[in-house]
């Protein structure tokens, strides 16, 4: 047992857990000098979202990978994306009132900084501070550029062509096939997307308190006002008639239905002695 216990332990530590992230996370918030209790919340369950979307990511390929004549593989594979998106979706409503919260305390620290940079502007700048300065912004700006949702979509839409390819080769209907591809295209999307950020929080220096907010108010309108959307149904209200907006859960519960329906069909010859 103490092999086994040793092995596992290494295996761990070796690997990226939903720890490692809220670790790094809690690290660069708390550079800033924000209090350290309003940080422990929003980095676990972010830390945790960390590890869900990867999990989707994967589940994702594997399903793309089932054999056609695997129906039991297919059901499975959609299966745990739905599992993995119920926990998905109960950690962003769990992080969202804590991370506004710490949002707002670094927003406090902010004009702080920008108070005492005040009393110091009698202090002329030399011209290699402000030629710094320049690079700094450009550099940040470029960043930003960089990890624009736009540039994911044709890797998204290449994902929902695979998909759609997969889902045809064990014909369900049509509708289910398109709509199916795209909220789980979708939901890809935004796990990615949620990933770069991460990467770019541990990319961001130490105490750069407008950097590390920047960052995470994108991952709070990624989780909030994207990814909430796909998988929680709501009211679309964006057009003149309101309508409700079918997202992931609905239409991967018709995919599952119309297999399940087939998985029936298939045993019916054989209980019948055909």
């Amino acid at each position: 047992m103490t092999d086994f216990w040793d092995a596992y332990r290494n295996r761990v530590l070796s690997g990226t857990t939903a720890a490692d992230a809220a670790c790094m996370i809690h690290q660069k918030v708390a550079s800033t000098g924000v209090m350290l209790p309003a940080i422990t919340r929003p980095a676990h369950y972010l830390g945790h979202m960390s590890t869900l979307t990867a999990d989707f990511v994967n589940h994702v390929e594997r399903l793309i990978e089932t054999p056609v004549e695997s129906s039991a593989m297919l059901l499975r594979s959609v299966a745990f994306l739905r599992e993995t998106c119920r926990h998905m979706r109960y950690d962003i409503t769990c992080v969202a009132d804590p991370l506004e919260r710490l949002l707002t305390m670094l927003e406090d620290v902010i004009e702080d900084e920008e108070t005492v940079e005040r009393e110091d502007a009698d202090i002329e700048a030399s011209p290699e501070t402000v030629a710094a300065a320049a690079n700094a912004r450009a550099a940040a700006e470029q960043d930003e550029e960089e990890i624009e949702r736009e540039a994911l979509f044709p890797n998204r839409d290449r994902l929902e062509e695979a998909l759609r390819v997969r889902l045809r080769a064990n014909d369900f209907s049509e509708s289910v096939i398109v709509e199916t591809s795209r909220a789980i295209g979708s939901v890809y999307l935004e796990c990615v997307q949620f990933a770069r950020e991460l990467e770019r929080l541990s990319n961001t220096a130490d105490e750069d308190t407008s950097a590390v907010m920047s960052v995470l108010m994108d991952m709070q309108y990624g989780l909030d006002s994207q990814l909430r959307g796909l998988l929680m149904e709501d009211i679309d209200t964006s057009d003149f008639e309101p309508t409700y907006r079918l997202g992931f859960f609905v239409w991967t519960a018709h995919l599952v239905a119309e297999l399940m329906e087939k998985m029936q069909n298939a045993r019916m010859p054989m209980a019948l002695g055909g």
